[in-house]
């Protein structure tokens, strides 16, 4: 927290001093490590834990298959724990 020059305190995005003013702060103030350099959570993590004084601790949000079917015409449908978006093509292998 700083004091401005009006005595209103002010939270410092990446100090590791979770107070009110912020959605996370995991103490990195570049971001990288799932608390970005805004104090948001960054893509794909999740951050909790944090309240007045203390530093979040941010964890990377896993993709689980929940199921696998084939269908009679042999194409795969694949049901993920959580919505996903494939950059590259996909290819399984089934062995």
């Amino acid at each position: 927290m700083i004091l401005d020059e009006e005595n209103v305190c002010h939270e410092i995005c990446g100090d590791g001093v979770h107070q009110h003013d912020v959605v996370c702060d995991d103490g990195h103030p570049m971001g990288g490590l799932g608390c970005s350099s805004i104090c948001t959570p960054e893509k794909d993590y999740y951050c909790r834990g944090g309240y007045f004084g203390m530093r979040d601790t941010c964890s990377w949000v896993t993709t689980e298959i929940k199921s696998v079917d084939v269908t009679k015409n042999n194409d795969i449908i694949l049901e993920f724990s959580r919505p996903i978006n494939f950059s590259k093509r996909l290819y399984i292998v089934l062995s």
